[in-house]
């Protein structure tokens, strides 16, 4: 999948913290917080493969997150600014065969329908080679970003779902597609920097 790479590194760090005994205990109640917060999207359980290939899930807690900004504040201080506002991070990478196809192709039409009654915005829409990529922004009254949500899919391949939490302003996009090698963020960035101009 040429737009979507992010998940690897993602990956990497979150294995990294685990074993270091970093990773959170999320409580009933932070769970409970996280699911009323605008920005959360529950993208729901996916099944793999029946023929095998990628399956990927990594959900990444504020604790996590704010170690990392810790990290990052000295090398990377516009990253750590960043990951100061984020709540939450799920990614989910699923390759496609004919056992979960359908499934989850119903699940990203469930999403989509369920973000546009909760009025979020399709912010980019990209359909290329076989690639379906939407990506859905919900914003405060103040012009930042509360939550964003990418669905990828290949016709054959793998889909990728990926859920970002939190307080992100849209000079802050770049940064978010530039950390994470999210591909199709850049896009956003390109249509946030065009509405500014106009």
């Amino acid at each position: 999948m040429k737009s979507i790479s992010f998940w690897k590194p993602v990956v990497a760090t979150a294995v990294l913290f685990t074993l270091a005994g970093t990773g959170p205990v999320v409580s009933a109640a932070s769970r409970a917080d996280l699911q009323a917060h605008p920005g959360y999207v529950d993208l729901g359980e996916f099944a793999p493969a029946v023929s095998g290939g990628e399956f990927v899930e990594v959900n990444l807690g504020k604790a996590l997150i704010r170690f990392a900004a810790t990290v990052a504040a000295k090398e990377e201080p516009e990253l750590a600014e960043l990951l100061a506002g984020i709540e939450a991070v799920r990614v989910n990478v699923v390759t496609l065969d004919e056992s979960n196809r359908d499934a989850i192709q119903e699940r990203a039409g469930e999403i989509a329908r369920t973000l546009a009654e909760r009025g979020w915005e399709r912010a980019v829409r990209v359909q290329d080679a076989g690639e379906n990529v939407h990506i859905y922004a919900r914003t405060a009254e103040a012009g930042a970003i509360q939550g964003l949500t990418i669905v990828v899919a290949e016709e054959k391949g793998e889909a990728v779902f990926v859920n970002i939490v939190g307080h992100i302003l849209p000079d802050q996009v770049a940064t978010v597609a530039e950390s994470l090698d999210i591909e199709p963020l850049r896009h956003l960035k390109t249509a946030a920097g065009d509405a500014r101009e106009s």
